[in-house]
């Protein structure tokens, strides 16, 4: 641990009617500075949780059936007072604990500040942001809907860690990580538990930008592929590729297999140097899995270009953009796409920053196959000014919201199907988020 702090009683509960109970507590913080772990031992007690918070103790951990055990005192800010009481069933009534403080410590400097700047409570989905910053110092973090840090972790030195998700199994998150200047390959993708403990680490060789799982546990990440093409040398292209959980490795899509669909050509993305290995042919920066239509989806930043895959067969399913066979109805405004995915409803939502605009973009489609069409049925960003030059992403949340992280304007905003904007926090400056989720408990992170 990085510091124990320990606070323990041997507290008597002692309910209307109740029998009286002996109860050992320990408080003690985990390598996270904003999480304590509480331990209990009762007698006789038919159900224990901890009631906790700042400056109320108006949360609750999970419910035990065990006389003894643990659990983590989640989503309290840094330096903050921590009210703590263990309570407990006897017999059908309920009984408490003494009442214990503790506080928080602050969370690393280099965790970057938020700025709320916007909240309507009513409006908003409930829970908290899990995000991660997109440059280094690679700091993973979930907010509050106050714009604190209630939990963080950070990456080692000279390392990216842009995409986080939940574990599934509400213990921690999932992270990947590789070289921040793309100079060694060092990829690999982790569980973090929010106690900060490292849990497992899987090596991804060659990998960048994001990763997906799926239900079974496989990940799924995008790697480079760099191949000698006359007359440009060195052209760095992508694949995707599987890993099981049994450690089996498949590749289910190259795109030096799919150069008619997707030409090589030169653009002015390829003298940027992003890759040092060579001119970057596509420059895939996101991938999700859709179990409805055993598909991955692809965003292509360098071929304004949008891909469906087929799971199984690698084979191309639908394409949107510069080189789609989809045509969109109200013009062409697919430019760096980034994070596309299919919603719930069956519709392609993305960040799309145009090339010849001066804003960018979430846009929802409607998609016709039978006509090879789809049509915008929802935008949010036309006439707010911002122009996103790297990343971006929209995620509908299951109210029907829609976050919207403006990435390197470091930007995280909540819109209503209306357009009004219900949550807005900034980043301080020099940091902007990756990849962004709700989540809707610590305590249900799936």
């Amino acid at each position: 641990m990085r510091r124990n702090s320990l606070v323990g009683c041997a507290a008597v509960l002692v309910g209307c009617g109740a029998p009286v109970l002996e109860a050992e507590v320990t408080l003690e913080l985990t390598d996270v500075p904003t999480v304590y772990r509480a331990t209990w031992d009762v007698q006789d007690a038919d159900e224990v949780w901890f009631e906790f918070g700042s400056p109320d103790c108006d949360q609750a951990t999970p419910v035990s059936e065990e006389s003894s055990g643990e659990t983590l005192l989640l989503g309290v800010p840094p330096l903050s007072k921590v009210c703590y009481q263990l309570v407990a069933t006897v017999d059908g009534e309920r009984v408490e604990g003494e009442m214990g403080e503790v506080r928080t410590e602050k969370v690393d400097a280099q965790v970057p500040y938020f700025q709320l700047d916007e909240y309507v409570e009513d409006s908003v989905e409930p829970g908290y942001i899990l995000g991660s910053t997109a440059l280094g110092p690679a700091a993973r973090f979930v907010l509050n809907r106050q714009g604190e840090a209630v939990w963080s972790n950070m990456a080692g030195d000279g390392l990216l860690s842009p995409q986080t998700l939940p574990s599934g199994d509400g213990e921690g998150i999932l992270v990947n990580e590789f070289s921040e200047d793309f100079e060694n390959d060092v990829g690999v993708v982790k569980k973090v538990d929010f106690d900060g403990t490292e849990v497992w680490s899987q090596r991804t060789e060659l990998a960048h930008h994001a990763f997906e799982t799926l239900p079974d546990g496989t990940i799924v990440y995008l790697a480079i592929d760099v191949r000698n093409v006359d007359p440009w040398g060195a052209v760095v292209g992508d694949a995707l590729f599987e890993l099981s959980p049994e450690g089996v490795v498949r590749e289910v899509w190259n795109i030096w297999d799919h150069t008619d669909d997707l030409p090589l050509e030169h653009n002015s993305a390829w003298e940027l140097g992003f890759y040092p290995q060579g001119k970057d042919y596509s420059h895939a920066n996101s991938v999700r899995y859709d179990e409805g239509h055993d598909s991955y989806t692809i965003s292509f930043r360098n071929l304004d270009t949008i891909l469906e895959i087929d799971r199984q067969t690698g084979e191309h399913l639908r394409q949107f953009g510069r080189y789609g066979d989809y045509s969109l109805t109200d013009g062409q405004y697919i430019g760096a796409p980034h994070a596309a995915y299919w919603t719930s409803d069956d519709t392609l939502l993305f960040f799309t920053s145009p090339r010849m605009e001066d804003e960018s973009w979430a846009v929802e489609l409607k998609v016709d196959d039978a006509n090879q069409t789809a049509s915008r049925m929802w935008s949010y960003g036309e006439g707010v000014g911002h122009k996103v030059l790297i990343m971006g992403e929209a995620t509908r949340l299951d109210g029907g919201n829609t976050l919207v992280n403006f990435g390197s304007k470091g930007i995280l905003t909540e819109v209503t199907p209306d357009g009004e904007v219900v949550w807005r926090v900034h980043m301080s400056i020099g940091n902007f988020p990756g990849h962004t989720k709700l989540l809707s408990s610590f305590y249900e992170a799936h």
